[in-house]
């Protein structure tokens, strides 16, 4: 049983914000600074933002692009049709870099377990690319350290979506807008009282999922989503 707040701002004060009279945030996904007040009780008339419309990271070694010629993985959208479409275009992907390392982020381990097998049905050669983990912490550092020193293999997880260094891969696909569970009851709580901070958290995910290959300004690689 896990026990979550709903909101963290009445209890900010008490858990982290008393540590010190000023207090120095740094992140890359801060997203709304009004909403970034609100969730932590900050008063937005005692707080400055200070942005940086700029990245030292070239935008030619880190490229993005979008495609539409997967299937629909929305709640409504996963027919068959839309999980092969999917699928065959991973295939595509892994086919266009024979020799390098990637990633591919499935976002879930529904998606993952799907996609996994249908590429193993449809092309077992890109198959044997593919490197997974159990949900242990054995099996999960074990793949990593495959991953890392294989030629060519590409790990497929739902734990590298955040937090992780992949400067490995040459490419990283992301399978899907990483929408939040409206399954989850403090999410759908959330969102019913504050539709943006909804949206706010999926641009926040999507934006560190795309950013797990890139990780100094001399790297390069290509981010599919």
């Amino acid at each position: 049983v896990n026990f979550k707040c709903i909101e963290i701002k009445d209890f900010a004060e008490s858990l982290l914000l008393h540590a010190g009279r000023r207090r120095i945030f740094f992140s890359a996904t801060i997203g709304n600074p009004k909403m970034f007040c609100e969730e932590l009780g900050l008063k937005s008339e005692e707080t400055a933002f200070i942005r940086v419309g700029y990245s030292s990271f070239p935008l030619k070694n880190r490229p993005v692009y979008t495609r539409e010629t997967g299937g629909l993985l929305t709640r409504g959208g996963q027919s068959d049709s839309d999980w092969k479409r999917t699928a065959e275009t991973l295939i595509e992907i892994l086919e266009q870099h024979p020799n390098q390392q990637g990633m591919i982020l499935p976002y879930t381990d529904k998606i993952e377990r799907k996609l996994s097998q249908l590429i193993q049905d449809l092309s077992p050669k890109q198959y044997k690319r593919l490197i997974q983990h159990d949900k242990s912490a054995h099996g999960r550092d074990a793949a990593l350290d495959d991953w890392k020193s294989s030629k060519g293999g590409v790990i497929m997880s739902t734990y590298l979506n955040q937090g992780f260094d992949g400067k490995e891969a040459a490419f990283c696909i992301v399978v899907k807008l990483p929408h939040l569970s409206l399954g989850d009851v403090r999410t759908a709580k959330k969102m019913k009282a504050n539709p943006a901070w909804y949206n706010q958290q999926t641009g926040i995910a999507l934006a560190q999922m795309c950013g797990r290959a890139v990780r100094s300004r001399t790297e390069k690689a290509k981010i599919g989503r």
